[in-house]
């Protein structure tokens, strides 16, 4: 069994069955062998983005994740000690720790964001193909 931390953009498309969505990560998300975690932070950073109206998610979020049997990844001490000691290559806090679990939890993380390379080496998969 093979663990995977989507960034919030990979769960919004999952969710909203968007064609930016490449077959290779329909196809990690779909096996049933694979587990798939959703950080706390991804949901605290869509939650702040629908009040401000930036993103509309129809569905209620935990319940949509729950639906679709994902994880949830908890934040902890360890987590925000390290996000904190990181490079600022990445301004976005909410992608600073996901950098932090996906290293800490040794999850790869699924995202388009380029900019988690600056971190490397950590587990990240990107550029899946089509």
């Amino acid at each position: 069994m093979s663990h995977y931390l989507i960034d919030s953009h990979i769960l919004i498309w999952w969710l909203s069955n968007a064609a930016n969505l490449n077959t290779n990560i329909k196809q990690i998300i779909e096996n049933q062998d694979n587990t798939i975690w959703v950080s706390v932070a991804t949901i605290w950073e869509i939650g702040i983005k629908q009040n401000l109206g930036k993103l509309n998610i129809s569905e209620d979020l935990l319940a949509a994740i729950n639906d679709e049997d994902f994880k949830i990844l908890r934040i902890n001490e360890h987590h925000a000690n390290y996000a904190a000691k990181l490079p600022l290559h990445h301004k976005d806090p909410f992608d600073r720790m996901l950098i932090a679990q996906a290293t800490i939890e040794n999850i790869p993380i699924i995202s388009q964001d380029d900019i988690f390379h600056q971190y490397l080496p950590f587990p990240f998969l990107n550029n899946l193909g089509t």
